[in-house]
């Protein structure tokens, strides 16, 4: 968080988390968790990403 803040011009984490807060509704741990991806294959009993239905041609 500390180098996310730094880099996109936030004087520091809670300027961030507040930031954040306010464009998206939740907060950066609900973010976090809805868009993490376990990546280890055992463990994944869901689709990492999205599941998307081909389009009929």
């Amino acid at each position: 968080m500390e180098q996310v803040a730094r880099l996109s011009g936030l004087a520091t984490t809670d300027f961030l988390r507040a930031h954040l807060s306010r464009r998206t509704g939740i907060t950066p741990s609900t973010y976090r968790a809805a868009f993490t991806h376990n990546t280890r294959s055992e463990d994944r009993d869901v689709p990492a990403g999205p599941v998307r239905t081909p389009v009929p041609g």
